[in-house]
């Protein structure tokens, strides 16, 4: 049984790979084999196969976020903290309430994620963790950005930023100045908003990961489309969808053919764009990602909105209100609810 489990570290380094392709079922049931077999070993697990069992149950959390899990997902970031408070290890706790803040961010309740996020930057400076500082407070930056507190939104992403560049990590780096040209973008600092963009691409391409500079190329899309460039924008979806083919990210294809259909619509070219919305719903299907289906329905009703077909756009918004509800994602079942009720 004791060799059984060594050998279980196979299953998690595959589920691990497997995860960072973007494949969550896949990777959820590979992790989920490691933890099977090292609990089933009990005492005579290897002791490297039971010292990672906090990760593994972090990583399957993380997964099953990603398929729209989000009870399951919330039950195993709580076994990986009660594992590192049990353990006395203040770090894992910190990456555990992290996930925690997380989960709840995308379950729609940013607030309650603040307290999470709060609780783990407490910890990640006590043990001087810097990177995880700066992730946290990325994810700070997002839960702000959420409840409409902009300022606060954009200070957590620039601390970010500071101490990234200061460690040079390049991929964190990409992630803070995308979504700090996203917050920028809300509040229609477009220049702003094309530097950060700017920024965010040219650290992802130093990184080497592909899938980050194609979500700030997104974004630098609907930056353009916002501002009726609609064929430059055009182009930067044209090159994010050959990298996110490059890389396989499912989520990420989806989200190419959705920008894709709104800017058909905006150019009122509704057979294409909605041939593009229907081909992001396929993809995110197959990826088993629940929350994006109701975005993508969410998406859906906005263009037949635009179009003036309420009838489609009201079934469309109902679907997205039934996903919404079913997941508990209470505010953005209201968000579509409201835009159900302004149809004419």
């Amino acid at each position: 049984m004791a060799a059984d489990a060594a050998g279980a570290i196979v299953f998690l380094d595959i589920g691990n790979r497997l995860l960072q392709r973007g494949e969550w079922a896949a990777a959820s049931k590979a992790i989920c084999d490691f933890i099977e077999t090292v609990e089933a070993a009990g005492d005579e697990a290897a002791p490297e196969a039971k010292s990672r069992l906090p990760q593994a149950y972090r990583n399957l959390a993380f997964c099953e976020v990603k398929l729209g899990e989000f009870d399951d997902s919330v039950a195993d970031y709580k076994k990986a903290l009660g594992m590192a408070q049990g353990g006395k290890d203040g770090p894992a706790a910190a990456e555990a309430l992290r996930g925690l803040g997380y989960v709840t961010w995308m379950r729609g309740d940013p607030n309650k994620a603040l307290e999470f996020q709060r609780a783990s930057l407490e910890l990640a400076r006590s043990h001087k963790m810097r990177e995880l500082i700066a992730s946290v407070l990325i994810d700070m930056g997002n839960s702000y950005s959420n409840i409409g507190n902009y300022k606060s939104s954009i200070i957590s992403y620039k601390k970010a930023i500071e101490i990234l560049e200061g460690q040079g990590v390049r991929l964190e780096l990409s992630r803070a100045y995308n979504n700090l040209g996203f917050v920028l973008m809300r509040i229609e600092k477009w220049d702003e908003a094309t530097e950060a963009l700017g920024m965010s691409i040219s650290h992802g391409e130093a990184s080497g990961e592909m899938t980050t500079v194609a979500f700030a190329r997104v974004n630098m899309a609907e930056c353009q489309m916002r501002q009726a460039r609609l064929d430059e924008a055009a182009e930067n979806l044209e090159v994010a969808l050959e990298q996110m083919e490059s890389t396989g990210d499912n989520l990420g294809i989806a989200d190419v053919y959705k920008r894709y259909g709104q800017l058909y619509a905006m150019r009122e070219e509704w057979g294409i764009a909605e041939q593009a919305m229907r081909k992001a719903m396929v993809v995110v299907e197959k990826s088993g990602n629940v929350p994006y289906v109701a975005h993508i329905q969410m998406a859906l009703g906005d263009m037949f909105s635009r179009k003036g077909s309420a009838d489609d756009a009201r079934r469309a918004y109902a679907e997205a209100v039934d996903i919404f509800s079913g997941l508990k994602m209470d505010s953005e079942a209201e968000q579509a609810k409201t835009k159900m009720a302004g149809l004419k």
